[in-house]
């Protein structure tokens, strides 16, 4: 059996919705042995999100339910104020006495799928006749309060003084809202107060709300739980491997073994210490001419544990030299604490095959001090060590491992095993709420027109390849970003980033991440998009090709006007997926271009007279009067450029066919403007404006950042 869901309500960031968080599967260990290496990442949840998203929540209530150690802080205070200001408009006692009490619940889901395998008598209370043969039997668990009746006399009694008013009996408006939002916090402080002064009782029930007697959490989950980033002491490592050698001396060949040594050494220094001090002591004594005589004997009480805490110490041998642990980089020292905790794991786990509690390991943050190549090769690392650990041992593992981290590193590496997008909890931000992601390989592919067609089912594998070969070279920071923009050229990709940097308004005090795709492919990141709920922008080329007629000119330049726009049509594909349009005629006016967090920008009409098709083009002409811009053009192209800067809008598509093999270099040319030219201003194409200022509204609510 495993532990397949765990939804969590009012605890801390979790107000009173459901909060579901999907493990990966268990598996036993028993089989892998025999296999190379164990497979880590196939029973390995990621829980992800950014510094203070509540990813710790997490393994924090499973530990508080286990241990019962819930105080007044735990409550989702959001949901704590709601709940009072509900519970002061009640003017009925009936209803008073019906309201419910402030609780914080837990619900999870265990499956038994494994259950050939395990005991589940610890189970039988919550599973009902008409639910034999149904693998997953639920378990409510609410922290609730023993006397609800006395909880709400007092908080009567709080509610009835009102020390504001009194002290304040005649006050003009603002006074009374001041003296109002003092009230309201002195009432809540009170509140919390009267929580932690009462009695609260962690209580279990079915899925039918049946109150089960006589069980505890802790009968059914074994919670191991690793916490990094605590290296706090010079001696971090050897009190935690002095802990290992505790549990392998328990057995008894070894401990003899060392009982031996210990003896040996206590004999030998007995001997040398008496013979060579003792004897010379005892001799100065006997000049004392005492009425009895006295003899003292040196005796050495080495044991195992002052062996452990006062003698032994851990070195790192690195060529041929010897380094105390307290000169070693903090980042080895985590890891090598991570492997300690996992040996003390394993030596501590039952050694039977069947046994009736589901084994949760989790490690919180481990990517603390580590570099990233450190943080990439991180699952590999445990993989290896679990599996050299168990190599030897006669106990069939069987455990869930659960990761928090925000490390894009770590993410990235499980994404590239063959599990993907399995068994990652996203937790998205809101302003007052969080909302927990499952994502899955399924959920990120696009789904197509007729997935029965081979071909089709093909292509959305390819297609999700793509992603996931993406995600390798940059796109995992999409997981911990603000907002993104997603752009298909060089010359968009460094010119954004730049602005970005150098922004004045509100968008520099968020984490925008710009992701250069390479050609239309934005769309196929549609699903992971619209999962992560980030505000984002994808810009592209209208990609308006000419099809039919048109003169000379036209199809040498692929010239774009209002009086030939029909000829045309868009090959753009992330344009031709969100409008289901490929006629310019219709894009050209489209005004609908957001789609839930997504905004759609491309080249429309400049001037109502000439369409731009590509990013260089639309820079030319927004900058079409700016001096200082045109002097880096005539520089990279001083004699194709001359015909083309006379008459920039007349020209504007010959000078996208000049620069086409020169992208890069026009880019580092007006960055090198930016940086070193205080008078170099870039106006941007109105498309992309319109993109940026649906970010500013979006993180700030605000357009422009006023």
């Amino acid at each position: 059996m495993y532990l397949k869901q765990i939804n969590i309500k009012k605890f801390r960031k979790y107000d009173d919705n459901n909060h579901i968080f999907l493990l990966a599967k268990g598996k036993s260990i028993k089989d892998e042995k025999e296999n190379s290496k164990i497979d880590i990442a196939s029973r390995t949840t990621l829980i992800i999100g950014k510094n203070n998203s509540g990813k710790s929540s997490l393994i924090e209530i499973l530990n508080k339910v286990i241990n019962g150690n819930f105080t007044e802080n735990d409550f989702n205070y959001n949901y704590l104020k709601q709940w009072l200001e509900k519970y002061r408009k009640i003017t009925n006692n009936e209803e008073k006495i019906n309201f419910l009490t402030p609780t914080i619940e837990m619900d999870i889901i265990v499956s038994l799928d494994d259950a050939a395998d395990d005991i589940i008598a610890n189970l039988v209370d919550f599973i009902d006749i008409e639910d034999i043969g149904d693998n997953d039997i639920e378990i409510k668990v609410k922290n609730e309060l023993d006397n609800t009746i006395e909880f709400k006399n007092k908080l009567d009694e709080i509610l009835k003084e009102n020390i504001f008013e009194k002290n304040n009996p005649e006050k003009d408006a603002v006074e009374i809202k001041n003296a109002t939002e003092e009230y309201s916090k002195y009432i809540f402080n009170e509140f919390l107060n009267l929580i932690s002064k009462s009695k609260f009782t962690i209580n279990y029930y079915t899925k039918d709300d049946s109150k089960v007697k006589d069980f505890n959490l802790k009968k059914l989950l074994n919670l191991k739980c690793i916490s990094t980033g605590n290296i706090i002491k010079n001696d971090s490592l050897t009190s935690a491997f002095s802990k290992i050698i505790r549990k392998m001396n328990q057995s008894e060949e070894k401990s003899n073994d060392l009982k031996k040594e210990i003896y040996n050494v206590n004999a030998g220094l007995y001997k040398k210490i008496n013979d060579n001090y003792g004897n010379e002591f005892n001799k100065s004594i006997s000049q004392a001419n005492l009425s009895q005589k006295y003899k003292l004997e040196f005796i050495s009480n080495l044991t195992l544990e002052s062996l452990l805490r006062n003698v032994l110490k851990y070195e790192y041998s690195e060529n041929e030299n010897l380094i105390p642990e307290t000169q070693f980089g903090s980042g080895y020292t985590n890891l090598m604490l991570i492997i300690a905790e996992l040996t003390d794991y394993i030596y501590d786990y039952s050694a039977s095959e069947k046994n009736s509690k589901i084994n949760i390991l989790t490690i919180e943050e481990p990517e603390c001090f580590m570099h990233p190549q450190m943080q990439e090769n991180l699952l590999k690392i445990l993989a290896n060590v679990l599996t050299d650990l168990v190599a030897s041992k006669s106990k069939n593992i069987n455990t869930q491992l659960l990761i928090t981290t925000h490390s894009s590193h770590i993410l990235n590496s499980k994404l590239q095993d063959d599990s993907g997008f399995d068994n990652i909890d996203y937790i998205c931000t809101g302003k007052d709420s969080l909302k927990i992601v499952n994502l899955t390989n399924q959920k990120i592919m696009l789904e197509s027109a007729d997935s029965k067609k081979k071909s089709d089912d093909e292509t959305n594998f390819k297609d999700f390849k793509f992603i996931k070969k993406h995600i390798t070279y940059q796109a995992s920071e999409l997981f911990f970003a603000d907002a993104a923009i997603f752009v298909e050229g060089i010359t968009e990709y460094n010119l954004i980033k730049h602005r970005l940097l150098h922004e004045e308004n509100d968008l520099k005090n968020y984490y925008i991440t710009v992701f250069l795709v390479g050609g239309a492919h934005a769309y196929l990141y549609e699903n992971l998009i619209k999962a992560l709920k980030i505000p984002t922008v994808i810009i592209t080329d209208n990609d308006f090709k000419l099809v039919s007629g048109d003169n000379e000119e036209t199809q040498k330049y692929n010239r774009v006007t209002k009086d030939n726009i029909k000829n045309f049509e868009c090959k753009n594909n992330t344009i031709k997926h969100f409008f289901n349009s490929n006629k310019p005629s219709d894009l050209i006016n489209q005004e609908n271009d957001i789609f839930d967090n997504i905004k759609i920008v491309y080249q429309k009409y400049y001037n109502d007279e000439v369409c731009p098709t590509s990013f260089e083009e639309a820079l030319l002409l927004a900058n079409k009067d700016n001096n200082e811009f045109l002097k880096v053009i005539k520089k990279l192209f001083p004699e194709k450029s001359k015909k083309i800067l006379k008459n920039v809008v007349d020209y504007s598509t010959e000078f996208q066919n000049m620069i086409a093999n020169s992208k890069t270099d026009f880019a580092n040319e007006i960055l090198f403007e930016q940086l070193s030219n205080k008078d170099f201003r870039l106006e941007f194409p109105k498309y992309i404006e319109k993109g940026l200022n649906f970010l500013m509204e979006s993180l700030t609510g605000t357009e422009n950042g006023k």
